[in-house]
């Protein structure tokens, strides 16, 4: 299970799978580089990833097993919508292995109580933090 300590040490645990996923996120970039990479594969902020995960409860509520890493591969399924042939490579796993995450992922993003609401929101502060 990823259980972090607290926010900051979350996201950078969510950078650093994200990372190790698509890559291009490194240090040496600005962190408006990073996000901007970040949400062209993931369709969100690294600080949303956080608080979906959060949100999620994985620990208690399950899928158990069920990892950062899997969510990442949920979020770019979800932003790219590409076949599970080409992001389980890119994932480097296989195609069952994939959609075994994703599917169990999926409904339990779409069941969450308030998150347009909540999307909606962030979506909003993080535009007026940019401009």
């Amino acid at each position: 299970m990823d259980d972090f300590d607290d926010e900051h040490s979350g996201a950078r645990r969510i950078k650093e799978e994200a990372n190790n996923l698509v890559g291009g996120m490194g240090e040496h970039l600005s962190q408006h580089t990073v996000n901007r990479r970040y949400s062209a594969h993931f369709g969100a902020t690294i600080h949303m990833t956080y608080l979906l995960w959060c949100m999620l409860d994985v620990e208690n509520e399950g899928p158990h097993g069920a990892t950062i890493m899997h969510l990442l591969w949920t979020l770019m399924f979800l932003k790219m919508y590409g076949t599970v042939d080409t992001l389980s490579t890119t994932a480097g796993v296989n195609c069952n292995t994939y959609r075994k995450w994703i599917w169990l992922l999926i409904p339990k993003i779409a069941g969450l109580d308030g998150l347009v609401s909540f999307v909606c929101v962030v979506a909003c502060l993080h535009e007026c933090w940019l401009y």
